[in-house]
């Protein structure tokens, strides 16, 4: 996310932040870059909160979200 971003959710690099929707949430690392303001990427592929499943991500799953979704963000609980 953006420096600007990161500062709305009052997160700075290297916390953590939880992102949700009304489907579900994920608690992720902030990295804060270059980027659009008011935009996060998660990874599509290759994070797994069960790694020794198999890989691959359950983010899009687990948030019922893809490209575009609107997604809060929150610090975690």
């Amino acid at each position: 996310m953006s420096a600007a971003t990161a500062a709305q959710a009052d997160v700075a690099d290297g916390d953590k932040v939880t992102v949700a929707t009304d489907q579900g949430s994920v608690t992720v690392p902030v990295e804060v870059v270059p980027m659009a303001d008011h935009v996060v990427w998660l990874p599509a592929a290759g994070l797994s909160r069960e790694p020794a499943a198999g890989g691959g991500s359950t983010i899009r799953a687990e948030l019922g979200a893809g490209h575009g979704a609107t997604v809060t963000l929150r610090r975690p609980e």
